[in-house]
């Protein structure tokens, strides 16, 4: 963790590698730059069904992208009930279903040779041009891209 992070521990936790003190829950790029995601994509590899039937690339991202649909859905029609019915929320009950939906996308990068860190960083940099100043709905309107 950065010298800035450290010494800014009141901050929120930082969403991507739950240090403590990144600045307004953002990562800073050293932070950005731990092995927290190379670490959860090697763990996450390892209880990945194996075998013949999934050894090409496409079966198993295909798997994969089956899996991260049903569990999204799982989350959203969770999410449904709490902002449409009324229902109270379990935020433990969402952490653990956004935890399979980690899984099955990381379980898709795997597959494809791509580094979960790498895509984290990316999606980082991206939204910092996209909103350099933090989210406007101008800006979403007109993107630029």
């Amino acid at each position: 963790m950065c010298v800035d992070c450290f010494d800014n521990v009141i901050s929120l936790r930082c969403q991507l590698c739950a240090c403590i003190g990144c600045s307004e829950g953002n990562c800073c790029e050293e932070c950005l730059q731990t092995d927290s995601f190379a670490s959860y994509q090697e763990n996450a590899a390892s209880t990945a069904r194996g075998g013949a039937d999934l050894s090409k690339e496409q079966s198993r991202v295909a798997v994969a992208c089956m899996g991260l649909a049903g569990e999204t859905g799982e989350v959203i029609d969770y999410l449904k009930k709490y902002v449409g019915h009324g229902h109270d929320i379990d935020k433990e009950h969402v952490k653990k279903e956004l935890g399979d939906v980690l899984w099955y996308v990381s379980e898709i990068a795997t597959a494809l040779g791509l580094n979960l860190q790498e895509i984290a960083m990316m999606n980082a940099e991206k939204l910092r041009k996209r909103y350099p100043e933090g989210f406007t709905v101008e800006r979403s309107r007109n993107r630029g891209e």
